[in-house]
């Protein structure tokens, strides 16, 4: 029953990412996904390279148009990302309720995403989900094959590589293998952003987009939308925080590692009331919020001893 259930919402999710897809079309006309499928947007968005070149090729093969093969690709991504928070989720709530948290989350990205074509911001989150999946089970060959990929998608990679490096400097794995990583990440991460902003320097626009005084500016002047928008901000703090110690290391170290930084960067190089920049935390948020509180723990131990361990076992250093 369950395996029909995760197709159930995985198709839920493909069918919600065309029909985003379609109001993006709609909405924003043929000509701006057009430009974003042969990467010819503005920069700085124009960096975010992966899903682009990934339906050209699609394009080359079956030649059915950019903006088609560009379709296909945000569904899949779509579904690559609630497989991808379905993995994390499975790990962590440990009970049946990973597919619909997954779900949940990549139905609250649609919602964030629906105003802005972004397609990148659509893999993001699962990227994010299926590194600290990697890191979770430490399987770190596959971190370091991801990397680069998710970097190719959106340069934000390098919050996960605050995370390891902040979460690993004191074990399980030795020193040497912590520097190692830490280095293969930076190179990796300097050589792919100076590869692609030297082939679109010609392209307009800038690296980045420096905008906190406009971004200070509006949520002064519109102070009930910005109230509100703090309100719902609490709402989610709320469910995050209640609990809190009893809620996994792992996931806890994760967002307090990216989110203020997440915030920083909201402020100052984002835009007003722009929620998709916290793409990379929502598969973070969502099984933050939803993790079990202390009272339900309480019951877990009470029934299952073996439940007690709230993150994947730590092997001995090398």
């Amino acid at each position: 029953m369950k395996k029909y259930l995760d197709k159930l919402f995985a198709g839920m999710v493909a069918f919600s990412a065309y029909q985003i897809f379609l109001y993006w079309l709609d909405r924003r006309g043929y000509l701006d996904l057009y430009n974003v499928a042969t990467s010819q947007e503005m920069r700085p968005f124009v960096y975010r390279v992966l899903l682009p070149l990934l339906a050209r090729a699609l394009d080359q093969i079956f030649r059915i148009g950019p903006v088609s093969a560009l379709a296909v690709v945000v569904i899949f991504f779509s579904v690559a990302t609630y497989y991808s928070i379905k993995l994390l989720s499975d790990t962590f709530l440990k009970d049946e309720r990973g597919s619909l948290v997954a779900f949940l989350a990549c139905e609250a990205l649609f919602i964030v995403l629906i105003q802005e074509s972004k397609v990148y911001d659509l893999a993001t989150p699962g990227f994010f989900a299926l590194s600290l999946w990697t890191l979770a089970h430490q399987r770190f060959w596959f971190y370091y094959i991801l990397f680069p990929l998710a970097t190719l998608n959106r340069e934000t990679t390098f919050l996960i590589s605050l995370f390891y490096a902040a979460y690993y400097v004191h074990g399980p794995i030795s020193r040497r293998h912590w520097f190692y990583g830490c280095v293969y990440q930076g190179l990796a991460y300097f050589l792919i952003r100076m590869f692609t902003m030297a082939g679109f320097a010609d392209l307009p626009g800038a690296p980045f987009i420096l905008s906190w005084r406009h971004v200070l500016n509006v949520y002064a002047a519109y102070l009930p939308l910005t109230l509100a928008f703090g309100a719902c901000l609490a709402i989610i703090s709320y469910f995050i925080l209640r609990g809190w110690t009893q809620k996994p290391v792992f996931l806890r170290f994760a967002f307090l590692t990216i989110f203020p930084v997440q915030l920083g960067l909201h402020l100052t190089l984002g835009w007003p009331y722009e929620l998709r920049v916290f793409a990379e935390s929502i598969p973070i948020i969502a099984l933050l919020a939803t993790c079990p509180t202390r009272s339900v723990n309480r019951q877990l131990l009470a029934r299952a001893p073996q439940s007690r361990q709230m993150i994947p076992s730590r092997v001995k250093p090398e």
